[in-house]
């Protein structure tokens, strides 16, 4: 047995980076991140990365003037290009041409660029590059760490935190494969500046210059090695002369590093006129003097140590900076600045997702911490129950990685109340009661308010949206009040005229609208609902806008949204705003109605609803 236990320990690394592989084949039909309706997994940002190769390899045009339905940006020359850049479509290119191989010689496949081998090719091409990072990344920690706390490590970083969901289930999105990039030029910075050797400072210039083309914001990076080796007066001085001796090599690199960006520059100056093009010009910015630091780590809807608390070894981790004092203090700088720039960008919780993935790429650079800690642990230097803790923090991911793909955890909404039903709902399959007080309990971020510069709310705060300032919405069809449907009494406590709408703590359904859209579509692009009132309650409890489509063909759709600490005893503004599926049909029903999930007693005045066009 002490033989099999010290087998164990000397190779628990190798062992843990097979048990992933395992854990990847067996759950193969859980982790396929398809879009049942499309067949494909190329969908929402996926789908962009994705437009560069199918316009250059089934078009022959990037001038996307074939019919499409990619997110463009009209440029100053009235041409459109894609709002994102071309780095992952290098990464996607060697498996594409794969799969459209397959698809060409096949009678089976469209040869289009969506059909089932380029969607499969290109996924299990992309998991394949996450576990080559996972290799190097196990060859870097066993430089200074202990097989224990290595093999510990990597089991944290991929069950434990939301990287096993953008490594599997979403692996076409560019976070895993950016990790992976990390990896490898954490191994180059360290053999270039151990060997001087050519090779390593033009593979780490390469990857560089491929980070920053996938995503600009990666240009920070730079950091990392810009500050390695530096930890003190005498350590500075050593990296100036390292850089003296290396000019001429660190001049080539620069121009390494330029390589995977021409081709955007040049495609830019073609279809824009500018050798720049900024394609984030839809009031979309950073707001540098309010970063949403806190929330960007710890609120309810995207906080990074919420959903992936095992990082907070990481940055205990950084206490012990001697086993890796060279990293320590780029690290800490490019940490710190990354989250910086991160939570100063309007969208600050960066859309739909499980977690704060914005960060999931930086997980590689904060694996040196965690083993560090984890190593200082094993040596004594901890808590004994350290082990049963790191458990408990994986089967804690786990769970909400289930809930998450069960539809318990809502992308973009989350909040107290819907974060900690689902820690009580546990693995159980929850009930459809379950699934409505959830639905009660999400609040979606309100996009629109947020490009204008009002900084996301926490839960703590009123949650109201006014749409009167947005000139982006243009009324479609205002809903009549013959259409509407009352339960309750009139009061004469009112905002304006001389009543208001007085509900009864019994009904539910206060007030809803019903139609058909058969006036309203085709202009089902963008389209949305607008419900706004005056409210008044006397109690405490929710009070949420719903809209249901009911199909005679398909599925129907359900969305709401929670108008929640609303202010007792007196009017509340409240307006929100509900979008609406891009499948609708002119003979589909829709409900519009305002819902008290606990009953409670509310005044209602100055209703208006109506379909809106964004």
């Amino acid at each position: 047995m002490k033989k099999l236990i010290n087998l164990i320990r000397v190779n628990f690394s190798l062992i843990a980076l097979i048990g992933i592989l395992a854990y990847t084949v067996g759950n193969h039909n859980v982790w396929k991140g398809w879009d049942k309706a499309k067949g494909h997994p190329f969908r929402s940002d996926v789908a962009q990365y994705h437009s560069y190769e199918v316009a250059q390899f089934i078009y022959g045009d990037l001038g996307f003037k074939f019919k499409n339905k990619f997110w463009l940006q009209k440029s100053q020359t009235d041409t459109k290009v894609p709002k994102v850049t071309m780095g992952m479509s290098y990464v996607y290119a060697p498996f594409f041409l794969i799969g459209h191989a397959i698809a060409s010689m096949s009678d089976e496949y469209a040869a289009d660029g969506f059909s089932k081998p380029y969607g499969e090719v290109i996924q299990y091409g992309c998991i394949l590059y996450f576990f080559i990072g996972l290799i190097i990344l196990r060859k870097i920690l066993r430089r200074k760490y202990s097989e224990v706390a290595i093999g510990a490590t990597i089991l944290s970083m991929f069950f434990g935190t939301n990287l096993l969901f953008y490594s599997l289930g979403y692996s076409l999105m560019p976070h895993a494969p950016l990790f992976s990039l990390y990896c490898a030029l954490i191994y180059f910075l360290v053999n270039w500046h151990e060997s001087e050797k050519t090779k390593y400072l033009m593979g780490m210039a390469l990857i560089l210059g491929l980070a920053v083309i996938i995503r600009p914001v990666e240009l920070f990076v730079f950091i990392v090695p810009l500050f390695y080796g530096i930890y003190n007066v005498n350590t500075f001085k050593e990296k100036l002369d390292f850089y003296k001796r290396q000019w001429k090599k660190v001049l080539i690199a620069a121009g390494v590093f330029f390589i995977p960006i021409i081709p955007q520059l040049i495609y830019w100056k073609i279809y824009t006129g500018g050798w720049i093009f900024y394609s984030y010009s839809n009031n979309e910015g950073f707001f540098w003097d309010n970063p949403q630091i806190f929330e960007f780590l710890f609120s309810y809807r995207k906080g990074m140590f919420v959903y992936s608390p095992i990082l907070i070894f990481s940055f205990i981790g950084f206490f012990y900076v001697k086993s890796f004092r060279k990293f320590a203090l780029g690290l800490s700088v490019y940490i710190a600045l990354i989250i910086l720039v991160l939570s100063s960008w309007w969208c600050w919780w960066f859309g739909g997702g499980l977690g704060m993935r914005a960060m999931i790429q930086n997980f590689a650079f904060l694996a040196i911490p965690m083993a560090a800690c984890y190593d200082k642990f094993l040596k004594g230097e901890g808590l004994k129950f350290v082990p049963i803790l790191i458990a408990g923090l994986i089967y804690f991911n786990l769970g909400f990685h289930y809930r998450y793909s069960n539809s318990l955890v809502l992308w973009d909404g989350m909040t107290r109340e819907a974060f900690w039903m689902n820690v009580s709902i546990g693995t159980d399959v929850a009930t459809k009661a379950q699934k409505a007080k959830l639905r009660s309990f999400y609040s979606r971020p309100d996009y629109l308010a947020a490009k204008d510069g009002k900084r996301e709310i926490s839960d703590a705060e009123p949650q109201y949206f006014d749409f009167t300032r947005n000139n982006n919405t243009k009324i479609i069809k205002k809903i009549s009040f013959k259409d509407m449907e009352r339960k309750g009494n009139y009061s004469g406590d009112s905002y304006s005229g001389t009543k208001s709408l007085e509900t009864s703590e019994l009904v539910k359904h206060v007030l809803s609208f019903k139609g058909v859209l058969n006036d309203v579509l085709p202009l089902n692009k963008g389209l949305a609902v607008r419900l706004s009132a005056k409210i008044k309650p006397f109690d405490k409890g929710k009070v949420v806008s719903v809209i249901k489509i009911d199909k005679k063909e398909g599925k129907g759709y359900y969305s709401s949204k929670v108008i929640q600490n609303l202010k007792l005893n007196e009017w509340n503004s409240v307006s929100t705003i509900l979008d609406l599926p891009k499948d609708l049909k002119t003979d589909d029903q829709y409900k519009i109605y305002l819902f008290l999930p606990e009953g409670r007693r509310v005044l209602i005045d100055d209703l208006s609803s109506d379909f809106v066009h964004k």
